[in-house]
């Protein structure tokens, strides 16, 4: 590795970098300052001497355990009203400052000052993880964060401009500030404040899902934040763009957001191109989830493939007029299917796509084909 050409030294740590036990508790910042070190302690050897540079390194980066790591910030915009003690969801652990303060601890031995075991009134949301280093652990509880913020706006779905989650996210302020011009006049304006107004209860907020779902909020909070299997991981990761989705302020983008978490969801094959044999495969999917009689799947199917024709005509055409009655009907159908697939799931115990595939192919030839 030549340390001065820049394209094969980011190569060599992307290589490095994509080494599990590296990835998985190692930071790349911390990679970077490692190598520096090591560089500084070999001032003095030959440039030729890769081995022994290669070997401190690793000595190195064997000095580096992986140990828990918490990693505590300001929550914004909600409280606790309805719990006496703080509320866990799965490795997040949210604190009512300063009711909650003996509560929460540090990891290290001494007592350190700052500004949340203060009496400063504040909700703080702690993480925990196990990484090598901080930078892995505020890498971790940053991704953390953010999935529990899309999950938020999962739950609050419609309900989201009466609710604050404007959450972890850094803004200076929670909207921003415009000046308008037009013939005759200037005035002052503001953007629509799309990080929500009010304060959110973290603790009852299995009273936003559907009342025939409400007795999965436990188990989807964990699949959502903590997913184990191929199946979870789809559920989670449709959950955050749908979360994404509900964050975007351009209708367009939003709209394309909330059919990814669609493809997300019910696409067996992540790499390829979304054809019409796949578009229909999803909408037969869609219509198995949803109808209970044959004309109700057949006008899921129809709906599917009207939000199909949607997207396309903002993917190949450009254009950014979308009404929010799509917007809306697209979201709130994106939630509902997958909650739906969710409860299967559960019910069932399916671990894998390939499972749910099954159960939806033996449905479709329960009563043969044409021959029969």
């Amino acid at each position: 590795m030549i340390v001065n050409d820049q394209e094969r030294f980011d190569l060599a740590i992307e290589n490095f970098m994509s080494i599990k036990k590296v990835e998985r508790y190692f930071s790349q910042v911390m990679a970077i300052i490692t190598i520096r070190r090591v560089l500084l302690s070999c001032r003095k050897v030959d440039d030729s001497c890769i081995d022994k540079k290669a070997n401190l390194f690793i000595e190195y980066f064997n000095e580096f355990e992986i140990r828990d790591h918490k990693v505590i910030k300001v929550f914004y915009g909600v409280n606790i009203n309805d719990s006496d003690d703080p509320v866990t969801f799965e490795n997040l652990t949210v604190y009512d400052l300063p009711k909650h303060d003996k509560h929460l601890e540090l990891l290290c031995e001494f007592d350190v000052k700052h500004k949340f075991n203060q009496t400063n009134e504040m909700i703080a949301i702690e993480c925990l993880v196990k990484a090598k280093d901080h930078y892995k652990a505020l890498e971790l509880s940053n991704s953390a964060f953010n999935k529990f913020e899309l999950l938020l706006a999962f739950l609050l779905n419609e309900q989201h401009k009466e609710f604050s989650v404007g959450i972890l996210r850094m803004n200076f302020s929670p909207y921003q500030s415009a000046i308008i011009s037009f013939e005759g006049g200037v005035m002052a304006g503001e953007e629509e404040n799309n990080n929500f107004v009010a304060n959110l209860d973290i603790s009852t907020l299995e009273k936003y899902l559907p009342d025939d779902h409400k007795n999965i909020y436990e188990s989807l909070l964990k699949v959502a934040l903590s997913p184990v299997t191929v199946l979870d991981r789809k559920i989670s990761s449709a959950i955050e763009w749908v979360g994404e989705s509900y964050m975007d302020t351009n209708k367009a983008s939003s709209y394309i957001k909330a059919v990814i978490a669609l493809e997300a969801l019910l696409k067996l094959d992540e790499k390829g191109v979304i054809t019409p044999s796949i578009m229909s495969g999803i909408a037969e999917q869609c219509a198995f989830l949803h109808g209970s009689i044959t004309d109700e799947c057949i006008e899921v199917e129809r709906k599917v493939k009207g939000i199909y024709a949607e997207r396309s005509k903002i993917a190949h055409t450009g254009t950014s007029s979308v009404s929010i009655t799509k917007l809306r009907s697209v979201r709130r159908f994106v939630s509902i299917t997958i909650l739906k697939l969710f409860a299967l799931k559960d019910e069932l115990a399916l671990e894998k796509p390939e499972d749910f595939q099954l159960l939806f192919r033996k449905k479709k030839y329960q009563s043969g084909g044409f021959g029969n």
